[in-house]
């Protein structure tokens, strides 16, 4: 367990699959929110809501992302955690990815994952 969080600490966890399909024949989100609210028990964190995409990778601008910065505009004061799977949960290519990632930080939220140390 990291040291030093918060145990009341609200988190959102987000999770992404590239295809309709990989809902529909997988688990390509349940596991990657299983995995991500193991990790934030792990971390005596409170997940405070799931937001998810079914949309490539590649692209910025995506309901769940939006749904969830909305949210955390709202929630600034008591949520600043976003806990993704992976890395490529977030993007697939490193502009859309730092995009991203200044999308959350702009809201006043740091990006963890318990498969990556950002």
């Amino acid at each position: 367990m990291k040291q030093g969080h918060n145990n009341s600490q609200n988190v959102a966890i987000y999770a992404r699959v590239s295809h309709v399909k990989q809902v529909a024949e997988g688990h390509g989100l349940e596991s990657q929110i299983t995995r991500c609210r193991e990790f934030a028990e792990q971390q005596g964190y409170n997940v405070a809501a799931v937001f998810t995409d079914e949309i490539t990778g590649r692209v910025e601008k995506r309901p769940g992302m939006k749904a969830m910065t909305s949210f955390l505009k709202k929630k600034a004061n008591n949520t600043h955690i976003v806990i993704i799977d992976d890395i490529s949960r977030l993007a697939r290519n490193v502009q859309t990815h730092w995009k991203i990632r200044d999308q959350i930080a702009a809201v006043g939220a740091n990006i963890e994952s318990p498969n990556f140390e950002f």
